[in-house]
């Protein structure tokens, strides 16, 4: 009996030690996700030129 309880308590450690790394795991996968995303937002393209304050205000822009 001790050594059927001590196998199930081990089987659940691992489970749960298991479930613990996925977890991290796909949190560290949506943050790199996330930051790749901004990361490409970031970047300017080469192709346009800057827009400073492009998107303050466009309908007074369309005015001058």
């Amino acid at each position: 009996m001790h050594t059927l309880l001590s196998g199930f308590g081990l089987v659940l450690l691992t489970g749960l030690l298991l479930a613990a790394v996925l977890g991290v795991a796909l949190v560290v996968l949506a943050e790199v996700r996330c930051l790749v995303r901004l990361s490409g937002q970031l970047t300017p393209d080469a192709d346009q030129p800057p827009a400073f304050f492009a998107d303050v205000a466009p309908s007074h822009a369309q005015r001058l």
